[in-house]
């Protein structure tokens, strides 16, 4: 399935996880945000967005610049969201953010959600490219199933554009 986002949203959520299959896969093209904001992402059960502070991850970050080159490590512990970039994005319509993010049993009852991301995109100011690898785990859901995801950024809108796409892959 697909979703594109149209006008200025300030959150999309999708529940998209059924017991058809068991893992899912999403692809994020041409995100961008309204004013730089870094893009986060929660899970979501029949009741809603898990909000609680269980969300821990950890990525890798290389970065290039037009003058330099260089690379972080960066991680969350305890937080109410997956952070999908450390820098803000690019709000410009050439410098969209690219993301691949899997999601492994989200339905399962017996044990911790999980996600792991391959994403690219700009910081706001253009000047540098920011690629990230990393994985992340809400260790507070190990016997509810989750029914899909909330994305939205720390300030602002996710741009006009963005083209979710998303598939099931069975176990």
């Amino acid at each position: 399935g697909s979703h594109t986002t149209s006008g200025n949203q300030s959150s999309v959520s999708l529940d998209i996880f059924t017991d058809t299959y068991k893992n899912y896969e999403v692809f994020i093209n041409d995100m961008a945000s309204s004013n730089g904001g870094q893009p986060y992402l929660r899970f979501r059960t029949a009741s809603g967005d898990l909000t609680g502070n269980a969300y821990t991850s950890g990525w890798g970050h290389p970065y290039r610049s037009s003058g330099a080159d260089g690379d972080d490590n960066h991680s969350q512990w305890g937080d109410a969201y997956f952070r999908l970039a450390h820098n803000g994005i690019s709000d410009s319509t050439t410098h969209k953010g690219q993301y691949k993010i899997f999601f492994p049993n989200p339905r399962s009852t017996s044990s911790y959600k999980s996600m792991l991301m391959h994403t690219v995109n700009f910081n706001p100011a253009e000047t540098q490219l920011d690629p990230y690898i990393g994985s992340g785990m809400h260790v507070g859901s190990a016997t509810t199933a989750l029914t899909g995801f909330t994305l939205y950024m720390s300030g602002g809108y996710i741009d006009n554009g963005a083209i979710i796409t998303y598939y099931g892959i069975k176990g």
